[in-house]
């Protein structure tokens, strides 16, 4: 099996558990899609997108819609997922 096609199946297999909510938050996506494959595909520098990750905040919409795009997913269930992972950390931050 060549690279890109085991690429797509992750990509596939992540759109499947997205899809079906058995993501529980932002980061776990990209254990199951490789960032880096996401971020050739997006031409989201590697470095810039694994900081992207750990605080889903620093995305941009586009970014977010690009990836939302690579996964072949609706731009708004991703869009949740970030915003519920920047509610999450907001919340688990000391006062």
């Amino acid at each position: 099996m060549a690279n890109g096609e085991l690429t797509n199946l992750k990509f596939e297999k992540a759109k499947q558990m997205l899809e079906s909510g058995l993501i529980p938050d932002f980061q776990t996506i990209f254990s199951i899609a490789p960032p880096t494959s996401i971020a050739t595909a997006t031409k989201i520098h590697n470095l810039r997108l694994k900081a992207k990750i750990e605080d889903p905040s620093l995305f941009k919409m586009r970014e977010l819609m690009d990836i939302a795009a690579v996964l072949n997913i609706d731009d708004t269930l991703l869009f949740k997922l970030a915003l519920d992972t920047i509610k999450s950390n907001d919340s688990a931050e000391p006062a």
